[in-house]
């Protein structure tokens, strides 16, 4: 009966000791123990098939649920940022046109009512290189536009004219374009705010090609830096007299000629700042196209 109890204890020995021998050996004399495996492979193979397909038989939905989940939360998270996106960009609209209708609301319709009204146009081309290059409008003829139009912002202040028009777009070149011929204008006083514009210093402004003007002024007149400067030209549509150009920003005594002072006028508003402008369009030609607003 020990003999039988001892065999079972002897052979667990035997094994142990065989693993232990075979474990260091090289690793070159092993390979036999490859082809053992694949041995044992090919009898235990069902057998481990047979236990995957019970596994998928007892819990069939575990794997597809956590997938699922997984698919659920990504879409989930997806959609709020879409959400996010599209109620940011509501947003932005909606101030894009609160600025347009201020701006409209800005210009003194009743001094224009029986000529031109205010014709919101985007500004859809520039020049990156040159901050006073010519721009482009999405509004043409279909929309009342003709060459020589003005372009407004803020209500007063001159942005340019209009030089090219076709169907559905035109260019407006900045009143500060090099190409800009000098502006007849006048000086009023920034601490006269009702003073008319016939009793102001008479000037003729040039482009400097820098975003500002530069004129000459009698050093017996009065000129301080944030005096206003107006349009007072009558080869400019009248759509665009008494329109704002700009504010003194410097004065100083011209070297060349000791009987007058540098004066230098820069605008308040440039166009490389603006994504629109208005344009003052004539009425019946306004309503004869796309409309007068837009």
């Amino acid at each position: 009966m020990s003999s039988i109890n001892s065999r079972p204890r002897n052979l667990f020995t035997t094994v142990l000791i065989i693993t232990f021998v075979l474990a260091f050996m090289p690793a070159g004399w092993l390979g036999w123990t490859g082809d053992v495996a694949r041995v044992f492979g090919i009898v235990l193979n069902p057998f481990q098939q047979f236990g995957n397909s019970m596994a998928a038989f007892l819990q069939p939905e575990r794997g597809i649920a956590v997938r699922r989940a997984a698919t659920g939360e990504r879409q989930l998270l997806q959609d709020a940022q879409n959400f996010e996106r599209l109620w940011q960009e509501a947003r932005l609209r909606i101030e894009q046109l609160e600025e347009q209708l201020e701006q409209l609301q800005r210009i003194q319709i009743e001094d224009f009512r029986g000529s031109v009204v205010p014709l919101t146009a985007h500004i859809t081309g520039r020049n990156p290189r040159h901050a006073e290059a010519i721009v482009r409008l999405n509004r043409g003829s279909r929309s009342g536009v003709e060459v020589n139009d003005i372009a407004v912002y803020g209500g007063v202040h001159l942005i340019g004219r209009v030089v090219n028009v076709d169907a559905v777009q035109s260019e407006m070149r900045p009143i500060t374009h090099p190409d800009t011929p000098p502006i007849a204008a006048r000086i009023l006083g920034a601490d006269r705010p009702d003073q008319p514009i016939d009793e102001g210093i008479r000037i003729l402004v040039e482009p400097r090609g820098d975003g500002t003007f530069r004129c000459e002024v009698e050093r017996i007149n009065t000129v301080n830096e944030g005096d206003i400067v107006r349009l007072a030209a009558t080869d400019w549509p009248r759509s665009a007299q008494a329109m704002v150009i700009g504010t003194v920003t410097e004065v100083r005594p011209n070297d060349r000629n000791p009987l007058k002072n540098i004066v230098i006028v820069t605008p308040r508003f440039r166009t490389f700042e603006l994504s629109f402008v208005n344009l003052l369009v004539d009425r019946h030609r306004g309503s004869a196209g796309e409309g007068g607003r837009g």
